[in-house]
């Protein structure tokens, strides 16, 4: 029936070694390399601050370092089609839309409210792209077409 297992659980044992990596490093500051605060504050408009707790501010970071793996995981396997790539960016997939989810869910805690729309949600009168969902479907895609032995 499935006959890939091996090269999938090398792509599973990545995908967790990636997210061990992604947790030591969500300890550390991303603000500065990845979020242009010095910019925005220029424009009070464009740029939405709220108070943060460390689970929060945590969360963030994980859920931006696993979305950047994620992405080159996608882009490893689209330079070099395997199974194994094929696993490990279906897995940091499903890893990123848990830490997306957690990070919305902690914001919900904390007394935000957030309005889920298809393909968006809302904070605070502000609209975001849910790329946790578009991250999920192609995942959910990268899985059928492994189960179905398409590289």
């Amino acid at each position: 029936m499935f006959q890939h297992g091996k090269y999938v659980t090398y792509g599973v044992i990545i995908s967790i070694a990636t997210l061990v990596i992604a947790l030591v490093i969500s300890q550390y500051t991303l603000e500065d390399l990845i979020e242009p605060r010095f910019l925005l504050h220029q424009n009070p408009m464009i740029y939405y601050e709220y108070v943060q707790s460390e689970t929060t501010l945590y969360l963030w970071r994980l859920s931006t370092t696993m979305f950047i793996i994620w992405f080159f995981s996608i882009l490893a396997h689209s330079l070099k089609p395997s199974i194994v790539t094929k696993a490990h960016s279906l897995t940091n997939g499903y890893i990123f839309t848990i830490t997306h989810y957690a990070h919305l869910i902690q914001l919900a805690i904390e007394g935000e409210k957030i309005f889920f729309y298809p393909f968006l949600y809302k904070i605070n009168n502000l609209y975001f792209i849910d790329i946790g969902l578009i991250v999920l479907i192609i995942s959910i895609y990268q899985t059928i077409t492994l189960i179905r032995k398409k590289i």
